[in-house]
């Protein structure tokens, strides 16, 4: 499908992915006005990779800083993604 072929287009880079990813649930928690500026990094680094689709109801939360419900939903990507590194 045209999903699946956007999907692939572009890989997801982990090395830089990872640690911000790592490091949002807590800027979140906090409620640290840094989230939206993680969030919008994250957002450009994951654009037109396969994860991009499932990370922008994170970063629209982030931006209209629902925190709360930005980390649900981050929590909810983060555990059904084999690659999670612990915090």
């Amino acid at each position: 499908t045209v999903n699946e072929l956007l999907r692939e287009e572009r890989p997801l880079d982990l090395d830089r992915v990872l640690p911000l990813l790592n490091q949002l649930p807590a800027l979140l928690h906090s409620r640290n006005l840094g989230a939206r500026r993680l969030a919008g990094e994250l957002e450009e680094l994951i654009r037109g990779t396969g994860l991009a689709e499932e990370f922008a109801p994170i970063a629209q939360a982030v931006q209209q800083l629902r925190y709360e419900a930005a980390l649900t939903t981050l929590e909810e990507l983060l555990d059904n993604h084999p690659w999670r590194k612990p915090t």
